[in-house]
């Protein structure tokens, strides 16, 4: 498999190695596993929630509300550190 990176990517990338005496390929390899993995976390929570909504556990809300709800929680928050 070949990675083709634009050229700001590939010289962090030659800069991260050379400072770490690492080779290139080994810290691709890592980041791609930390990303997948990351991935798969996030799809693991992502189809939790979806069948918490579909079960009826959980209500989904508007975008509306959440917008009501981040303005009341930032003005208590607000009034708690004046």
């Amino acid at each position: 498999m070949e990675v083709h990176l634009p050229p700001k990517d590939r010289a962090r990338l030659t800069d991260i190695a050379e400072k770490t005496g690492r080779p290139e390929s080994e810290i691709v390899r890592e980041v791609m596993h930390t990303y997948l993995d990351g991935m798969d976390e996030v799809r693991e929570m992502l189809d939790g929630r979806l069948e918490d909504i579909e079960s009826g556990r959980v209500e989904p809300v508007t975008a509306e509300q959440l917008q009501e709800n981040l303005a009341r929680r930032k003005q208590a928050f607000l009034q708690q550190r004046s």
